[in-house]
């Protein structure tokens, strides 16, 4: 079956809890109303498994930030931020992030040292575009901006997305053998005032040794080649090897929206 149809209908399948979102155009800061109080994302299967809580989330506050500028192309952030209530649009920058940072060891603390770096140089080059391009300017500014960057790390190694087969069947046998920690960076950007805030958000995976069949699997979906380390838990294929998780679905799918929330709290306070 054509990749792209199989990774449809796997997004398809996983957003069917999604729900329906309208606009404002203002970054209020609410009261919780009780009608308007929705759960983060996290899959049904994921939930019943882990018991871990979702994120509560206000839609009304949601809606009054958007619509907002979303620089990164990542499914799992789209879908997070639709299931939060945000609207969007997408503005990739045009990086070469191989070249940005250090990437010489896993150490946790010179790995969200590239990740914020990361994330910083994805709203850098948006925020150039944004004011050098007139009817992106015209259209684009005045939204805050969101861009994010996320690396796995595994056995003292930096995972990014895996360049081709061996490279993702690689990382996916580690994974049973090694605890692996996905490291995150968030920022947010008034593009109007140029202001800026980040939070580094991570989550600990550890899985039983994932078989040989179902990697072959992944790897002919496609879909591992999108995801920092290879690694999507929310795939029904995956979550059988997974047995514990330090943290939330969402911040392991790269977005975490009670972290959102905070960002955004915090760069629209009074």
């Amino acid at each position: 079956m054509n990749r792209v149809l199989i990774y449809m209908i796997f997004l398809l399948s996983l957003t069917r809890t999604l729900n329906s979102f309208g606009c404002r155009k203002k970054h209020s800061m609410s009261k919780f109303s009780g009608s308007s109080l929705n759960m983060g994302f996290s899959s049904a299967d994921f939930s019943a498994k882990f018991s871990i809580p979702d994120p509560v989330i206000d839609k009304s506050v949601t809606r009054d930030r958007s619509p907002i500028l979303l620089g990164t192309g990542s499914a799992s952030r789209r879908m997070i931020m639709t299931n939060a209530g945000y609207e969007f649009d997408v503005v990739k920058a045009d990086l070469d992030e191989r070249n940005i940072g250090d990437r010489s060891d896993g150490n946790i603390d010179k790995t969200k040292s590239l990740v914020s770096l990361l994330a910083a140089a994805k709203a850098d080059a948006i925020m150039d575009l944004l004011h050098t391009d007139e009817s992106l300017k015209s259209k684009y500014v005045g939204r805050p901006l969101l861009t994010a960057d996320q690396v796995v790390v595994c056995n003292n190694m930096i995972l990014e997305k895996p360049l081709n087969a061996e490279e993702a069947r690689t990382f996916m046998k580690m994974y049973g053998d090694h605890p692996c920690m996905t490291i995150g960076s968030v920022v947010l950007t008034d593009t109007v005032t140029k202001q800026r805030v980040e939070a580094i958000d991570t989550a600990t995976i550890y899985f039983d040794p994932i078989s040989d069949n179902v990697i072959e699997q992944l790897i002919e979906e496609g879909i591992v080649y999108n995801c920092a380390g290879g690694l999507m838990i929310e795939n029904p294929l995956v979550l059988p090897f997974i047995k514990r998780v330090e943290g939330s679905e969402e911040s392991v799918m790269g977005l975490s929206s009670t972290l959102l929330d905070s960002l955004f709290t915090k760069l629209y306070a009074k």
